[in-house]
């Protein structure tokens, strides 16, 4: 598969997850037994998205990570379209290099560095 093929695959999977997740800002709270993690405007359709985190960081890293989401599919997407320039063909970058890490690792596949 070419480093293309595996940023087009690992955008797609993103923005699925993205769209299949539960919409709005996410947020973590204490107030609760356990740290948890809700998802809404802050009116009426808030909704608990995570629940009994195990520790107050498990709910902080998963709206530090949902945040990320936006950010990463734009830039996915700038690397992708630099990719696919004639001019840039065959010349990796390392920002290439570090966007097909996480392209990778979105697709939960094996990077060279985590063997």
């Amino acid at each position: 598969m070419t480093a293309i093929e595996i940023l087009e695959r690992a955008i797609c999977k993103l923005e699925q997850l993205r769209d299949e997740a539960t919409p709005g800002e996410w947020w973590a709270t204490r107030d609760l037994k356990w740290p948890s993690v809700f998802a809404g405007t802050g009116m009426s359709d808030d909704v608990m998205v995570a629940s009994e985190c195990r520790l107050p960081g498990d709910a902080a890293l998963i709206v530090a990570l949902s945040r990320t989401v936006g950010p990463m599919l734009a830039h996915m997407r700038l690397v992708l379209e630099a990719m696919r320039q004639p001019s840039t063909a065959g010349c990796a970058s390392a920002d290439e290099m570090v966007t097909l890490h996480l392209a990778r690792a979105i697709l939960g596949e094996e990077n060279d560095h985590d063997r």
